[in-house]
């Protein structure tokens, strides 16, 4: 009775271990495609850019919050909550320059999105990597009322095989949160040498789809 009584406690843990493990669902996203209509974060700049600052091997990183994420080709019930963009960009010698602001620059790199599903949702494949096409991070100007902003684009392709979204077509969109007179002033504070350079950006609107 003792054994029959222990094999049928081991038997409804068995069954109540999802439940107990909080199980998640797992979600194709192989036909799928995501858009983020929220980017706010930042970028920072190594060594600063300025007038009369040495040229030099730049990186610049790139760290950002995704949310607002509109799934299309999916399973109806899934749900992306957030996204967490990074990337380290780096350009060869002589570096970025202020002018890469409203021209964009070759650097080399890749986008990596970490993906937050729904709650009791799980994705096929955590993050996405995007290599920027070319090797360009557009740099254009954008108006808003009477105010210019930095605005930096880039198109890409995926890197490897074990991405999320492996259906969209990756584009990035991010528009500084400081104006172009800010962001050139900081740039080219005269006279020349005496300016301590440009170092960090701030993204507050923005896109991304992959």
């Amino acid at each position: 009775m003792k054994a029959n009584l222990l094999i049928g406690v081991a038997g409804l843990m068995l069954l109540l271990a999802p439940a107990i493990g909080g199980a998640q669902s797992i979600y194709s996203t192989s036909g799928a495609s995501v858009t983020c209509n929220t980017v706010i974060g930042t970028g920072v700049v190594k060594p600063a850019l300025g007038s009369g600052l040495p040229n030099a091997p730049t990186t610049l990183k790139l760290k950002a919050l995704l949310t607002g994420c509109v799934v299309s080709g999916a399973d109806p019930a899934l749900v992306v909550t957030s996204g967490t963009l990074s990337a380290v960009f780096t350009a060869a010698a002589p570096g970025l320059s202020c002018g890469a602001l409203g021209s964009g620059a070759s650097v080399s790199g890749n986008f990596v999105i970490k993906w937050k599903a729904g709650k009791g949702q799980k994705l096929d494949f955590p993050t996405t990597t995007v290599a920027p096409t070319g090797g360009t991070l557009g740099g254009g100007l954008l108006v808003i009322g009477t105010g210019t902003y930095g605005n930096f684009t880039a198109t890409g392709s995926l890197v490897g095989t074990s991405n999320a979204f492996a259906a969209g077509v990756p584009s990035f969109s991010g528009v500084t949160a400081e104006d172009i007179g800010n962001l050139f002033g900081q740039c080219n504070t005269p006279p020349a040498g005496t300016s301590k350079g440009l170092k960090l950006i701030h993204l507050g609107v923005g896109q991304v789809t992959m």
